[in-house]
């Protein structure tokens, strides 16, 4: 907050204030300090030491947000707070980037409680937590294939004569310029044109099973759009570095007497994928995954044994479907009418549907 003295960095705030981009109204100012001392001593508690560390931090970043205890610099703080209870736990901490600004802040609205200094579902805040950290632990895991890399390389030099014919043909190897960019840029145009017009029609097919819900149960499809990821993060799939697995759409099933929530989102095609047709190695792919209140976290459809849907792929050119075959259970790729949303996508309604009379 250097700069910023207005604000008054490391005072509890001494008046009401509002906070941007939620409908949420933070305690009135004298209940600060006493709710920051409540909140201490709930991290203080055996219940919360129990916590696995990154709900720690999930429920920390959701108490202090909830206080809201600063006139500015809170989320800063409230994000810093989170990684400190990554940090004591010897674990690294992680980022929320900025491409995922919309999803934080959905995920906050969540969060929100009518009770000061409580909170209300942290479920989406919780998995938007384990994405960041995933995406931190694999960067780590590459920085460390990298060294290795290079302690290997130089040894392999050190031990090797330079005239051997080995490293002969290394020097050709570099020398030969055969090697060719990936034109991401064209192909990005292609694959966003494609996965608008999938997603643009399940969002108007939601809508259809919506009135049908409605009719015959009195429920509803609701349906939460995110922004298609950008050039970099399909990028950054593509060439399997680093990346936030942004969602994309999110639709609740709503049964009156319970819910059922299904998350689309891009991330990596499969080795499967890869292995039924070659031009979908080191793809972009959609992917779905089911909210099990059990395990209080999605898990992909596609590990599922009620969905026949897998996953829906994109070889540069054309949109194409991996679904479980009925009869020996083995994957089948698939384009042409299969490939059609309004197929892939009533498979797994129906599946969806059948699995919860089980």
């Amino acid at each position: 907050m250097n700069g910023e003295e207005a604000a008054s960095p490391g005072s509890f705030r001494k008046e009401n204030v509002e906070i941007s981009q939620t409908t949420f109204v933070p305690p009135d100012f004298v209940q600060v300090e006493p709710l920051i001392h409540t909140m201490l001593d709930h991290f203080k508690s055996d219940d919360f030491r129990e916590l696995p560390p990154i709900i720690q931090a999930v429920e920390a970043h959701a108490r202090f947000v909830s206080i809201h205890p600063f006139s500015d610099g809170n989320g800063r703080v409230a994000r810093l707070l989170a990684n400190y209870f990554m940090w004591r736990q010897k674990l690294p901490g992680f980022l929320l980037l900025w491409e995922n600004r919309e999803r934080y802040y959905d995920a906050l609205e969540e969060c929100n409680s009518k009770e000061p200094g409580l909170w209300g579902n942290l479920t989406d805040l919780a998995n938007l937590f384990c994405d960041a950290f995933e995406g931190t632990v694999e960067q780590i895991g590459e920085v460390e294939v990298d060294e290795v890399d290079v302690i290997g390389e130089v040894t392999v030099v050190d031990r090797s004569e330079r005239d051997s014919e080995f490293t002969r043909l290394m020097m050709e190897l570099k020398d030969s310029g055969k090697a060719r960019p990936l034109e991401f840029e064209e192909q990005y145009e292609g694959w966003f044109n494609a996965m608008s017009a999938v997603l643009s029609e399940v969002k108007e097919l939601s809508a259809q099973l919506s009135r049908v819900f409605k009719t015959e149960w009195q429920g509803e499809v609701r349906v939460k759009d995110y922004p298609i990821i950008e050039l970099e993060t399909y990028r950054a799939i593509r060439t399997r570095q680093r990346f936030a697995r942004t969602w994309c759409l999110k639709l609740d099933f709503d049964f009156l007497v319970d819910e059922e929530e299904l998350v689309f989102y891009f991330g990596p095609s499969s080795k499967m994928a890869g292995e039924l047709n070659s031009a979908l190695r080191r793809t972009c792919s959609l992917h779905i995954s089911r909210f099990s209140s059990d395990l209080s976290h999605h898990v992909q459809v596609g590990q599922q044994q009620w969905s026949r849907l897998l996953e829906i792929t994109h070889d540069g050119s054309e949109l194409g479907v991996i679904l479980r075959d009925n009869k020996t259970n083995a994957p089948l790729y698939a384009q042409d009418q299969m490939a059609r949303t309004e197929n892939w996508f009533g498979i797994l309604v129906k599946d969806l549907l059948g699995s919860r009379k089980v």
